[in-house]
């Protein structure tokens, strides 16, 4: 493969492209404002929502496409939704109703709000961390975080883009998959470590890429993936070059076609500062 047919680079975020502290560090900025200076397209894909990903795009002078909660919703640069998958409502009500009547924290993502259980608060932590982030780093974005009876009262069961748990015991998340198993319209999938989420059945990195490659008329080929995590194999799929980072998975890794430095040694914009010969 030709360096110069490499047309969109994708990179998730957590343990990926940002440390272990969530930066993206100066270097790694830098790299990728030279990449987009080439003329190379550039696509953040994450099990974050649009909001979580915001100060990072802000910080790296925009990107080109986004992918968010794990493809259920698919951006261009201007914001455009290009595809949404939705929890179907009967879906998300008998999830929800599960997770609540076991007292299993849990947060469903929609309409750009975060609606939590009443014992979410690990969850809603997460969120407030990633506010204070993103003050930290300069680029301030504001999260709505709500009640599930706010969803009921503002009609977000109707567009849940996902339903998340965070670090339940393995009991617990045996019966939860073998539950949702029980569901036909939807998938649950590890989304980082210790996060379980639940999309819509047609939810994932791959599909919301192929998307991303019809926009840009382009094919497997030209694509560079990055990633660390199971949920990134998908991606994997749909590029020609495949990059694990060195704190990534045994599965990604074997699926890689490189592998470079961990996330806390920049390993994403080490790899493509050499790779693309970027002058900074």
């Amino acid at each position: 493969m030709k360096k110069q047919d490499i047309r969109l680079v994708v990179t998730d975020l957590d343990e990926t492209l940002l440390t272990s502290q969530q930066r993206i560090t100066p270097y790694s900025e830098a790299v990728l404002k030279a990449l987009k200076k080439r003329g190379i397209s550039l696509c953040f894909a994450s099990g974050r929502d649009e909001l979580m990903m915001a100060a990072y795009v802000q910080q790296v002078g925009g990107c080109d496409y986004l992918v968010a909660n794990n493809g259920a919703v698919v951006m261009d640069g201007e914001r455009n939704v290009l595809h949404s998958s939705f929890i179907v409502r009967e879906d998300a009500e008998r999830i929800l109703a599960y997770l609540v009547e076991r007292n299993i924290p849990c947060l469903m993502q929609a309409k750009g709000a975060f609606y939590a259980s009443e014992i979410g608060k690990p969850l809603t932590d997460r969120v407030k961390t990633s506010r204070r982030r993103s003050e930290e780093i300069g680029y301030p974005v504001e999260f709505r975080i709500c009640t599930l009876e706010d969803a009921v009262t503002e009609h977000a069961l109707d567009v849940g883009e996902k339903i998340v748990t965070y670090e339940i015991n393995e009991t617990q998340r045996q019966a939860y998959r073998e539950f949702i198993q029980t569901i036909p319209g939807v998938i649950c999938e590890a989304t980082g470590y210790g996060l379980m989420g639940v999309f819509h059945k047609n939810v994932s990195k791959q599909k919301a890429l192929e998307r991303v490659k019809t926009s840009l008329g382009i094919t497997t080929e030209q694509v560079m993936a990055f990633g660390d995590y199971d949920n990134d194999l998908s991606m994997f799929a749909c590029a020609g070059h495949k990059v694990a980072v060195g704190n990534g998975v045994p599965a990604l890794k074997t699926a890689a076609t490189a592998i470079t430095g961990s996330n806390d040694e920049d390993g994403v914009a080490r790899y493509l500062q050499e790779y693309f010969d970027l002058i900074l």
